[in-house]
């Protein structure tokens, strides 16, 4: 996956599949401060093991804490996001298990 930036430079991510490839390249740019504002980098946007395999990775949940029963909504990873709402890699990372530990589900 390869994201091109304002300048020309390419930066490319690699993965098993298009949420970690895009994951990678957002690894990347994070130290410099530069944020793909896309869905895929939402705070709240994570897949489960299994969209992963069904959409290789293109397709995600938009997660709520607390955590419940109800199927959440899925958004394509690089549709257009807030920029409020992006965050880096870790960050990310960090509230999908604060999520996971949220609910009785």
């Amino acid at each position: 996956m390869e994201v091109v930036l304002g300048s020309g430079e390419i930066v490319s991510g690699d993965g098993s599949d298009l949420f970690e490839a895009l994951s990678a390249a957002r690894r990347l740019l994070d130290p410099s401060g530069l944020l793909v504002v896309c869905n895929g980098a939402c705070r709240n946007v994570f897949p489960s093991p299994m969209l992963r395999q069904a959409t290789a990775g293109r397709r995600a949940y938009v997660l709520k804490i607390p955590r419940t029963a109800d199927r959440p909504p899925v958004v394509d990873i690089f549709e257009p996001a807030e920029v409020q709402e992006v965050c880096t890699v870790d960050e990310q990372i960090a509230w999908h298990s604060q999520w996971l530990g949220s609910g009785g589900v």
